[in-house]
């Protein structure tokens, strides 16, 4: 589970006489984490696709699992800026080319 949506269960819970809406909504994502069948799902995400640094998976991820034979689970990929517009290190080569010690 993302920290936006952590931090939004955790406000949701503070909420003092809550609307039933709300109510419902938060019983919902608590039994979602809580279910014993997602647990496993994510276990299973992360020993057959997970791959340390590129492809992870949070133990608390959300799963999706409709009537096919299969499920989307919540994970995070890598993507490199290495060589496209948003390298994050040209910036440091330049500031470095730019210092004393190099002039």
């Amino acid at each position: 589970m993302n920290k936006s949506f952590q931090d939004l269960l955790t406000a949701a819970r503070t909420v003092n006489n809550p609307p039933a809406a709300l109510s419902a909504a938060i019983d919902a994502a608590e039994k979602h984490l809580d279910d014993p069948r997602r647990e496993q799902i994510v276990e299973m995400a992360q020993e057959s696709l997970g791959r340390e640094g590129a492809i992870e998976f949070d133990d608390d991820a959300v799963v999706s699992e409709g009537s096919d034979n299969g499920a989307y689970v919540e994970g995070w990929i890598w993507v490199d800026f290495e060589g496209t517009p948003l390298d994050k290190t040209k910036g440091e080569q330049r500031n470095e080319e730019d210092s004393p010690a190099n002039g």
